[in-house]
């Protein structure tokens, strides 16, 4: 993470202008994901294929997986992964003593890969009558990323360095 903050003056700081600074940090951040679990609720599922050349759409050909379809719930476990994500936060550096600091700010956190990829059924299973009833892993098909927004509060202790000879 790198992190952009202005710089608060260490005498008089007590005035009320001064004990208030920005700051502004992004980079990356790795997770090591212990005990992932998934929960899929999938109420119905509709499919219907439309035929421009006819004006028509089909809906009842059960065996091209067209129809309707009862919903499934399912849930498990990923086992351990590792995630990789994206990083921002600003916000307010607030003096709060004369070593201490309080940072009050916003961050978001989006991934920039998918933990759960290599658990999940390929696309291609679920075009068969067959592997339609099994939707319960539908809701995973595609791509999952975390993201997260959240306000943050931080205590920060400063040592000032020691004054050189």
């Amino acid at each position: 993470m790198f992190q952009f903050q202005t710089k608060q003056p260490q005498e008089n700081w007590k005035e009320e202008y001064l004990n208030v600074g920005f700051y502004a940090l992004a980079g990356v951040k790795l997770h090591l994901l212990f005990g992932r679990t998934y929960d899929a609720n999938i109420t119905a599922l509709s499919n219907a294929a439309y035929y421009p050349e006819a004006d028509n759409w089909a809906v009842t050909q059960l065996f091209a997986g067209l129809g309707e379809f009862a919903g499934k719930n399912a849930d498990g476990k990923l086992g351990v992964g590792m995630l990789a994500s994206f990083a921002i936060e600003t916000g307010l550096k607030w003096r709060v003593g004369e070593n201490l600091y309080l940072y009050s700010g916003l961050f978001f956190d989006c991934g920039l890969n998918d933990p759960t990829k290599n658990k999940r059924e390929p696309v291609s299973n679920f075009v068969t009558v067959e592997n339609l009833p099994n939707l319960s892993l539908l809701a995973f098909y595609k791509h999952s990323v975390l993201m997260n927004a959240k306000i943050k509060l931080r205590l920060s202790l400063y040592r000032p360095p020691k004054s050189l000879p």
